[in-house]
């Protein structure tokens, strides 16, 4: 290896850039070099005299969102061996996990309790025909208020729950009216992560945390959850539903969101 190696990736649906990190050391994930992408490759930082064991991974970043708020989930870190003038991909696959087992019941319990701090978080789904973005604002791991914002062919909708009601504005309209089911936002009140009739059923460690499968009570869907194992934070969650696969990236907000205030009524 005369030159820095280059890692290229798969695009990301909704990133406009990307960033890598480079650790020596899977867990704990210690980021000694980080770099910029404008697009789907990038030269990684490290040489021939960087000799050694590196993990590198990527995450996109969506404008769309407020600042702050605009990074994607990690993916899987890369294992990489540079020895003298050769660097090798060791491995592609997720690395051993090194963090200790636990059971499904209790992980849900830790993730809960990683959410008492934290004061919003910010869930983004994007397909080829549509867009959502949900706002939750958080007071002790709790959802006191909540938003999402739909973008489709037919234009934006928006939803907002405050206390028991859900107020909407629909595409094209400046004014806002109660929300009827199904069109409502139910998660106020319910631990995060949560729903009704939500349980976990399933666990397995991953080379940078754990992933917890949940159902939902007579919902006929299951959800992937991908938790950090330094933060028990959600990084992601992969839905199934009705026969179709939804990637949700997750990030936890420093701050507590702005909703928009569903004034002035119809």
């Amino acid at each position: 290896m005369f030159a820095s190696p280059i890692a290229a990736w798969q695009p990301v649906v909704g990133a406009s850039k990307y960033q890598v990190e480079l650790s020596p050391s899977l867990y704990p994930w210690r980021a000694t070099k980080r770099v910029g992408a404008p697009a789907t490759s990038v030269v990684l930082p490290i040489t021939k005299f960087n000799a050694g064991v590196w993990y590198y991974r990527m995450r996109g970043y969506d404008d769309a969102p407020p600042a702050g708020a605009r990074a994607m989930s990690w993916s899987t870190p890369i294992r990489l061996q540079v020895t003298g003038n050769r660097v090798a991909i060791v491995s592609s696959q997720p690395a051993p996990a090194t963090v200790k087992a636990i059971d499904r019941p209790t992980l849900l319990k830790r993730v809960r309790q990683a959410y008492k701090p934290v004061p919003g978080v910010l869930a983004t789904v994007h397909t080829a025909s549509f867009s959502v973005r949900f706002t939750m604002m958080l007071r002790a791991g709790r959802v006191v208020a909540e938003q999402s914002v739909s973008q489709n062919h037919s234009g934006t909708t928006t939803l907002v729950t405050r206390g028991s009601t859900t107020f909407g504005r629909a595409p094209g309209k400046s004014c806002w009216t109660i929300s009827r089911p199904p069109g409502q936002l139910k998660e106020i009140g319910i631990a995060y992560p949560g729903d009704p009739g939500m349980k976990a059923i399933g666990s397995q460690k991953t080379a940078t945390g754990w992933l917890l499968k949940v159902g939902f009570a007579g919902a006929g869907s299951l959800s992937n959850l991908a938790v950090d194992g330094g933060s028990s934070l959600l990084k992601s969650a992969v839905l199934n539903s009705h026969g179709r696969r939804y990637l949700e990236h997750i990030t936890s907000l420093r701050s507590a969101p702005k909703l928009a205030v569903p004034e002035p009524r119809c």
